[in-house]
């Protein structure tokens, strides 16, 4: 099985660079096979919950890490950040 992990924009100089085609998010784009990653998700700023609802099935693993939204992709204890993993 190959899944796709959400990543995130990077942002440098006020501007977004597209690192990541055809997005960054993998939630519209269809993919059968998702990783979801906290920390991944708490620079996008995403609401994990809201995402998992909207993966459903195609959820099929997670990597349980926490982080906040200050632009680095810190993978923090669960707890020490602000995604809903403690």
């Amino acid at each position: 099985m190959i899944c796709v992990e959400n990543m995130y924009p990077w942002r440098a100089g006020g501007r977004e660079a597209k690192m990541y085609l055809p997005h960054w998010d993998p939630i519209s784009q269809g993919y059968e096979h998702v990783i979801w990653d906290f920390s991944h998700a708490a620079i996008a700023q995403m609401d994990s919950l809201d995402a998992f609802a909207a993966l459903g099935e195609r959820l099929k693993h997670v990597h349980l890490t926490d982080g906040t939204a200050n632009g680095r992709d810190e993978h923090l204890l669960p707890g020490d950040g602000d995604q809903p993993v403690a």
